[in-house]
């Protein structure tokens, strides 16, 4: 009976995750190309334009990797995309970007929760798809920055895609060490392999981190006398590339022009600053939300034969692994990275946390159990997770009466209602229209009036020479591109 409780409540779950999340869907149709969109699109539009051939263009786009991993990054795989972002093939599909990334995100996510939960803790599904759905809930409604973590391409594709990417490859090298068909298994490291070559060019906070979590998988896997061989090439496939994108000649040239730290301080230091941003997360309506995901994690790790171990050394392994995601940029620029990076940190924070809660409920029901001391039923019953998102919901709501919650399905479905987003669209529409006007070899582009908080980012300025007027001049082949008022 239980069960199917929990098989309703999922549904439930499920649901309220659609309508909040839906918006967020609607609201990228109007997304328009800003900033590093038109920096690198200029690798590759003109070879689009000129020759229509998809092969050509992404000829083009390893040209202009080539040329910015000699010259300004090293990270490859990423520059690879960032070069072909939908705009570049038809700028009324740059929509498809922000679509996908955010429906990969939430699909990494499910698909990781999943494996640990049924896979290795032998949750059954119900429970499981009932906590995971209420996670990634709670992560995309508290996501840092929405604006650059799924509706801006290049930040996007460049931190929560590769997020999402090294997820799906923890969860596959996971599923390779349960697997015992030999078919199967070589299917998920070919898969590993290639997930892996094209993660070490991306990010180096993801790759960096991903490392670290594949060297403990492999150990584990060698204390627990399975077939680690398996996972062995694909850490060390991800090291090479890694380090391929680290030697890069244009990070040189890049980190000239930052403050960077001694390496061994940033190791230290990000211990630090790992712990202060914990606490500069944390809010009243983020905790309450939380709340509400220990009913079916005591279900969870009731039902499992697992005995969590070491409580205290599993949860300083974590944080420990967490603190690794601020060292590239305490070592690059000596400080938090831009909104962008800290969304990868929320991402990491939020995993490791609820891995960590998982794995002290688990040691504290286990030695309860062995002391034969009975659990509080109503923790785990279905009735209570109803009941807390009830008293999560009219927490939430009273608070925000006090003080606005930028819940990011809410913000969007604002934007949507009032008009905001759509006006924004048809003022870039305008925009465009002058852009593409040969006539004009100077383009002055008229101020937006609506600026949706998700769809703005570095908008041109009143000086041609800024970086981003340069760029979107190259991008249409104008002379100049200014921001005022047009005749």
């Amino acid at each position: 009976m239980n069960r199917l409780k929990y098989k309703h409540l999922a549904v439930i779950f499920a649901v309220l995750f659609v309508l909040f999340t839906l918006p967020l869907f609607v609201i990228a149709v109007f997304a328009v190309p800003f900033a590093d969109d038109f920096s690198y699109g200029t690798f590759t539009v003109h070879t689009r334009r000129e020759t229509a051939s998809v092969f050509r263009t992404m000829i083009a786009a390893v040209e202009g990797v080539q040329i910015m991993y000699g010259g300004w990054q090293g990270t490859f795989s990423a520059m690879f995309l960032m070069s072909l972002h939908p705009a570049v093939f038809n700028e009324d599909l740059y929509f498809i970007g922000p679509m996908l990334i955010l429906l990969v995100f939430i699909v990494a996510n499910l698909f990781l929760l999943k494996v640990v939960f049924v896979n290795y803790l032998r949750a059954d599904k119900f429970t499981s798809f009932a906590l995971s759905v209420l996670f990634v809930f709670i992560l995309v409604q508290f996501i840092y920055s929405p604006t650059e973590g799924i509706f801006w391409y290049n930040a996007s594709i460049f931190y929560t895609f590769f997020h999402s990417l090294a997820l799906t490859l923890v969860s596959l090298v996971l599923l390779q060490l349960k697997e015992k068909k030999r078919s199967r298994s070589v299917v998920y490291l070919v898969v590993s392999c290639l997930a892996a070559l094209v993660l070490g060019g991306g990010n180096y906070i993801t790759a960096l981190v991903t490392v670290v979590v594949l060297a403990f998988i492999v150990l584990y896997a060698f204390l627990k006398k399975k077939n680690f061989l398996y996972v062995l090439p694909v850490l060390c496939l991800l090291i090479l590339t890694f380090v391929i994108s680290v030697i890069a000649p244009g990070n040189a040239v890049r980190q000239a022009n930052l403050e960077s730290m001694n390496p061994f301080a940033a190791v230290g230091f990000s211990f630090v600053y790992a712990g202060g941003f914990i606490w500069h997360i944390l809010s009243v309506p983020f905790l309450l939300a939380l709340l509400i995901l220990f009913p079916p994690m005591i279900r969870i790790v009731r039902n499992t034969t697992f005995q969590f171990p070491y409580p205290a050394l599993i949860v300083a392994l974590f944080y420990c692994v967490y603190a690794a995601s601020f060292t590239p940029n305490l070592y690059a620029n000596s400080g938090f990275g831009p909104a962008r990076v800290l969304n990868i940190n929320v991402y990491m924070l939020m995993f490791f946390g609820l891995f960590s809660c998982v794995y002290i409920i688990g040691y504290v029901v286990k030695k309860l159990e062995r002391r034969k001391k009975e659990m509080p039923r109503l923790l785990s019953r279905p009735t209570t997770c109803a009941l807390v998102a009830l008293f999560v919901a009219l927490a939430i709501g009273g608070y925000s009466a006090i003080r606005p919650i930028n819940m990011s399905g809410l913000t969007a479905f604002t934007s949507l209602t009032s008009g905001e987003a759509r006006q924004f669209h048809d003022e870039a529409l305008y925009r465009r229209s002058i852009l593409h006007d040969e006539s004009i070899q100077n383009a002055v582009l008229p101020p937006f009036t609506a600026q949706p908080e998700f769809l703005m980012f570095y908008d041109i300025s009143d000086d041609p020479n800024y970086w981003v007027n340069i760029d979107v001049a190259n991008f249409y082949n104008k002379n100049s591109v200014v921001l005022g008022e047009t005749p």
